[in-house]
């Protein structure tokens, strides 16, 4: 129809608002995501390694494998720094006496090493061996590196005990001692003769048990050895003679000790010149506590008297007399003769110091 025009209505509709509950879920999904993206990133940087020193050696073991008659061995280890930070070595401890080591410097930059040179004294060991090397350094993860060496060592000559010990008691006899003497050998050893220049305190006699592989040894002290004045100790050694090329002379180590199982208290007496007469006491005990008997107290001058009192059976006290002290005393030992608990009579020396006066061994 002609005039007339069409009209279109719109309804406009209302916008609704977002729910409370719609509008936290968006934000907890941004937060998480955020963390997300945050703790990728920190663990990419945490996935880099730390700029650390790092030690190592390309060989920390050194077997010597079996060495006959060595007195040593040496080693040098390889220490190096595979870090990417200075490698500080704080110590280089050897874990035995027996065991030296040393190194160059202690400070290496990446990718520097040193050398540790190692010495094992191989005197008197015998069978397997394995001996550490303690590296200490700020290495975080291996503070504490371990070197080793290791081997066997087969001795070839054998003493049991390693010295001869005397418990040298005055005036008493002393029984022998003994010392086996023992070869690992392919061919019997044969014992060609005895030196004793190195001890004339002592008489030797060899009995083979087993022949050509091993002897027993008895050391006795000569009836005429005496320690002189106060000395306590004396070293000593003989050599046997052996047909075995490697080991022609077997020295034998000889220690003589004044038994201190007596105890004289005072050490000395001393007097002063010019008195009438000077008392002092003298105790002897046995610290075993075991029965003993003063049999005499001489002097090598005249005006001494003693009495003896029981303290106990193991303990005596002497009151000592001296009629007038001069210098000529002066020096001079007294002589303490007691019997011990085992019968044995011994002799005790007392030296005598005279005041002003100075004592002559």
């Amino acid at each position: 129809m002609t005039g007339f025009r069409t009209i279109t209505t719109r309804t406009l509709t209302a916008k609704r608002p977002i729910p409370y509950y719609a509008r936290m879920k968006s934000a907890v999904l941004s937060l998480v995501g955020w963390i997300f993206l945050a703790t990728s990133v920190m663990a990419q940087e945490a996935s880099k390694p730390a700029s650390v020193p790092v030690i190592t050696s390309p060989s920390p073991i050194f077997d010597f494998g079996t060495v006959t008659n060595d007195p040593s061995v040496s080693h040098n280890f390889i220490l190096k720094n595979v870090g990417d930070r200075e490698l500080i070595i704080d110590q280089v401890k050897p874990s035995c006496g027996c065991t030296t080591a040393s190194l160059a410097k202690k400070n290496l930059l990446p990718g520097e090493q040193v050398e540790v040179s190692a010495t094992l004294s191989l005197k008197d060991r015998k069978g397997r061996q394995r001996k550490t090397i303690t590296v200490t350094s700020n290495d975080p993860k291996t503070p504490r590196f371990l070197l080793q060496m290791v081997g066997s060592v087969h001795q070839e000559v054998s003493l049991l005990p390693r010295q001869a010990v005397f418990r040298y008691k005055k005036g008493a006899d002393n029984p022998a001692r003994e010392v086996r003497l023992r070869f690992d050998t392919p061919r019997p050893v044969q014992i060609t003769g005895i030196v004793t220049n190195e001890a004339p305190c002592c008489s030797v006699q060899i009995k083979e048990e087993v022949p050509g592989k091993d002897y027993k040894l008895a050391l006795k002290l000569r009836p005429d050895f005496d320690l002189p004045g106060t000395v306590q100790s004396r070293s000593a050694a003989i050599q046997i003679l052996t047909d075995l090329p490697s080991n022609p002379k077997i020295r034998v180590p000889i220690r003589i000790q004044l038994d201190r199982n007596i105890l004289v208290a005072p050490t000395q007496l001393t007097l002063i010149e010019g008195q009438d007469s000077s008392s002092q006491h003298l105790l002897v005990r046995d610290k075993r506590s075991r029965k003993l008997e003063v049999l005499g107290l001489q002097a090598p001058f005249d005006g001494l008297t003693y009495k003896v009192n029981s303290m106990s059976d193991s303990m005596k006290r002497l009151s000592v007399l001296i009629k007038n002290p001069t210098q000529a005393m002066n020096g001079s030992v007294l002589t303490l003769r007691i019997k011990d608990a085992e019968g044995a009579e011994r002799e005790l020396k007392v030296p005598v110091r005279v005041s002003g006066g100075v004592i002559t061994n």
